[in-house]
């Protein structure tokens, strides 16, 4: 019988990540500058057991932490010229969150029409600055336990039927939204996806967010 094991990603010990194509507005890169960071939407889970995503708060909070630093640290060439604070039960997070988020698929078709939120207008208008960048940031990790555990199965299944598969360790996806408030419509969007690279490791998140301002920002140094 021949034995087969498929592999959800290329290896466990290794990460594989695609970025999509920068979407820009009309308005040339070197405007769009003096940039507000709104609160990072972070929707991370963990699976301790089969394949059961488990919402991760503590981890969310971690990630959106060190998203602020990051940018913070590198404001120079990320143009940030203020970093908003929300408290995850600030009912204008969640507002900006489920708005924003929600019409991400229409903002992928028809970024032209993308209409900002009142809350988000105010806050951009409360600091003087016409464009925000929101950032969401969602994904999943297992346990050590739970991957060796569902590695076990794949490796018995694959003895006994032939078939068997590996778990993706880990998976994340990170969207980055720079709106234009002035002409009311989207300046950049991109994305990046992240398997098999703890989505709460620090370097993780640094290479999204890298990677999604890769040709757009300058090179950091």
């Amino acid at each position: 019988m021949k034995i087969v094991i498929i592999l959800a990603s290329i290896l466990l010990i290794t990460s594989c990540s695609t970025t999509s194509e920068i979407y820009k507005s009309d308005v040339p890169q070197n405007e769009v500058n003096n940039i507000v960071v709104f609160e990072p939407c972070c929707d991370l889970g963990i699976i301790e057991s089969g394949s059961m995503i488990i919402p991760h708060k503590e981890s969310n909070k971690k990630t959106s932490e060190h998203i602020k630093k990051f940018m913070k640290k590198y404001k120079k060439y990320f143009r940030v010229k203020e970093i908003i604070d929300l408290d995850s039960a600030d009912v204008r997070f969640i507002k900006i969150c489920d708005y924003s988020f929600f019409n991400l698929q229409n903002a992928n078709k028809k970024k032209r029409d993308f209409a900002s939120h009142p809350i988000i207008d105010s806050i951009l208008a409360a600091n003087n600055a016409r464009f925000g960048l929101l950032i969401d940031y969602s994904g999943f990790f297992r346990t050590n336990g739970n991957i060796n555990a569902e590695t076990a199965k794949g490796i018995v299944a694959a003895a006994l039927i032939g078939y068997g598969s590996i778990p993706i360790e880990s998976n994340s996806v990170l969207h980055a939204i720079i709106i234009d408030s002035q002409n009311n419509n989207i300046a950049f969007y991109r994305n990046s996806h992240l398997k098999n690279s703890s989505p709460v490791n620090t370097r993780t998140i640094e290479r999204h967010i890298i990677d999604i301002f890769d040709g757009y920002f300058p090179k950091i140094e």
